[in-house]
């Protein structure tokens, strides 16, 4: 018997290892362990002193040891407001293969990253965000976990997927391409040559690579000049931004930004919280990161804190006509990608709004996560601040923040009123056949409207588009329009459609670039 009860745990325990670290329904145990009872005030030290500096020191994540491992202390306003009111909830960041390299918590994953809810009483906000981010864009995962350091339990985490080299190997199949953190360094000093920028918002300031240098952070080797060049087109002639950025991607994340009022990145005054990174098709690709003041946490944008009301009826064009938000008011100047912006806005309200898919989710994350809440003495707000900031509004430190689901709901509203008799296109259908030389793709609609085809011929070369031309007998047999355009004959080749007409265009599928159409391989 007791053979059986021995072989059912370490079944369950190599289960809970094999499954997704990232795990949404998963609470993950993570006990750190240092020689030093003063680890704390040597990490104070290292943080002071040399800020990317590690303790060594021992985890186990789960049941599973692991040695050696290095921690230190992350983040800005999360950690100096955290530690300045001297509470020991600070956040965190553990480095796998600091001492003994090559090792890893599995999966490949060589990096731990936990956030200690700064200002979020919900607790939510950040996994909710990155839980809607994941079925929109490429972007990390995140989850919760229970943090014990030196057997004192400093209470409940969040814990995001690092944007690595192993996140990019497994997002873009390859790891190499320029990368760029677009988080100012606060510190860096202003240069007197250099025309005036707004943060990380790929304002153009000149030729000069030394100016952007305390902006934009870069992550290997080389790479300015290209960034360079990404802001000048933009800047000077956006209507090629598509060479050298993945627009429908940038697209999206303003989208999903906007929707759920995430100022706290781009689109808020601060214009920071994301990546670039460069794939093997030679554009960039926009990454979302930090979102734990997602959903209204973060009021300021420009250089005002928004009121409530504002923020729930927070405008899905804000900056479409702002000069210090090229990424924003650049790609919507060009109408063909403002009704597509409109178009992926749209998505997300009828697919997570109207139907209360976030709202639900928020409410049950809230639940799922109330028993280890309610145990963690060190939780930066009260138990009752937890529970009213799910649905309500709280004040922490004069600081107001609304309720996570009280935003949902405002922006449901919002939406419905902002598509109210804005009209829908409809797509018949898309299909292909094959010829001699070839494929081709026909699109069938009922609608006035020009129809664009974008594609791309291998998996990681930038989507091309042009406009489609009718096809007069085959929409004279089988009524309606249909629209014809002939693609050479090649290995996977991946597609979508948007349909345009003067006020709105419809896309198919629905998520573009994020789940286009595929012609098999032969």
């Amino acid at each position: 018997m007791r053979y059986w009860i021995l072989c059912f745990f370490a079944f369950a325990a190599c289960g809970l290892r094999a499954q997704n670290f990232y795990d949404i329904n998963a609470i993950r145990e993570v006990k750190i362990q240092f020689e030093d009872n003063d680890w704390d005030k040597k990490l104070v030290s290292l943080r002071n002193t040399k800020k990317k500096s590690r303790l060594t020191g021992n985890i186990t994540i789960d049941g599973k040891k692991y040695e050696q491992v290095g921690v230190r202390y992350k983040g800005n306003s999360s950690y100096n407001a955290t530690r300045k009111e001297e509470k020991a909830k600070l956040p965190l960041n553990v480095e796998s293969d600091y001492k003994l390299k090559k090792q890893d918590f599995g999966d490949k994953i060589e990096t731990l990253k936990l956030s200690n809810m700064f200002r979020d009483p919900s607790y939510i906000r950040e996994v909710l965000a990155y839980w809607l981010a994941n079925q929109l864009v490429v972007s990390p995962s995140a989850n919760f976990a229970k943090v014990t350091v030196n057997k004192t339990y400093l209470g409940v985490y969040t814990s995001t997927e690092s944007i690595d080299s192993r996140f990019l190997k497994n997002k873009f199949g390859d790891k190499n391409g320029i990368f760029f953190k677009c988080d100012p360094d606060w510190d860096s000093p202003t240069l007197k040559h250099c025309p005036k920028g707004d943060k990380a918002s790929l304002m153009w300031q000149g030729p000069d690579s030394a100016c952007y240098n305390g902006t934009y952070e870069l992550k290997n080797k080389s790479g300015y000049k290209e960034l360079l060049n990404l802001i000048s087109i933009l800047d000077k002639n956006p209507s090629n931004a598509s060479e050298v950025l993945d627009v429908d991607k940038t697209l999206w994340m303003h989208a999903f930004n906007h929707v759920i009022v995430n100022l706290d990145s781009y689109t808020g005054s601060l214009s920071h919280n994301y990546y670039l990174y460069r794939d093997s098709s030679n554009v960039f690709v926009p990454l979302l990161w930090d979102l734990n003041l997602a959903f209204g946490g973060f009021r300021l944008d420009g250089k005002k804190n928004l009121t409530d009301i504002e923020l729930f009826e927070y405008p899905l064009l804000s900056h479409s006509e702002d000069p210090s938000r090229p990424l924003i008011s650049k790609l919507l100047s060009i109408p063909l990608y403002k009704k597509i912006y409109l178009a992926h806005c749209r998505y997300i309200y009828e697919n997570f709004l109207v139907n209360d898919k976030l709202e639900k989710e928020a409410e049950r994350l809230s639940s799922f996560i109330e028993p280890d809440v309610k145990k963690d003495v060190n939780n930066l707000y009260s138990f009752n601040d937890f529970k009213q900031n799910l649905d309500k509004k709280v004040s922490i430190k004069n600081v107001p923040i609304v309720g996570v689901t009280e935003l949902i709901r405002a922006r449901k509203a919002y939406l419905q009123n902002f598509y109210s008799g804005i009209p829908k296109l409809k797509i018949d259908s898309v299909f292909y056949k094959q010829d001699s030389t070839g494929y081709n793709i026909y699109v069938k609609t009922e609608e006035t409207a020009k129809p664009f085809l974008f594609y791309k011929n291998e998996q990681h070369t930038r989507y091309n588009s042009v406009q489609m031309q009718e096809d007069k007998n085959l929409s004279d047999t089988l009524g309606g329009k249909c629209f014809v355009f002939h693609l050479p004959a090649s290995e996977k080749t991946y597609y979508y459609v948007v349909l345009e007409s003067e006020k709105v265009a419809q896309v198919f599928p629905a998520r573009a670039s994020n789940e286009p159409l595929k012609i098999p391989e032969k």
